[in-house]
């Protein structure tokens, strides 16, 4: 098994964020969903590497975004929940 260091979270993070992110904005529920105009009580989202698409659609909507995690805790989400 491969460990990754820091520094590959340097490198990957972003370049998966980036490609998460162009799949997601290219997706048509996306498109369609921003198009139209909508009420939502809540923004309810995977906790992981998303959270800034999820902000903006939490502000389109004017609802909270809630976050939540289906694996163990990493930094990344821990400064989220306060740890």
């Amino acid at each position: 098994m491969r460990h990754f260091t820091p520094a590959h979270n340097v490198v990957f993070l972003p370049i998966m964020v980036e490609q998460m992110s162009k799949h997601m904005m290219s997706s048509p529920q996306i498109k369609s969903l921003l198009q139209e105009n909508h009420h939502f009580d809540a923004i309810i989202v995977e906790a992981f590497l998303t959270e800034g698409i999820a902000a903006g659609l939490a502000h389109k909507y004017k609802a909270p975004l809630i976050g939540y995690a289906t694996f163990m805790p990493s930094h990344w989400v821990n400064y989220m929940v306060s740890k």
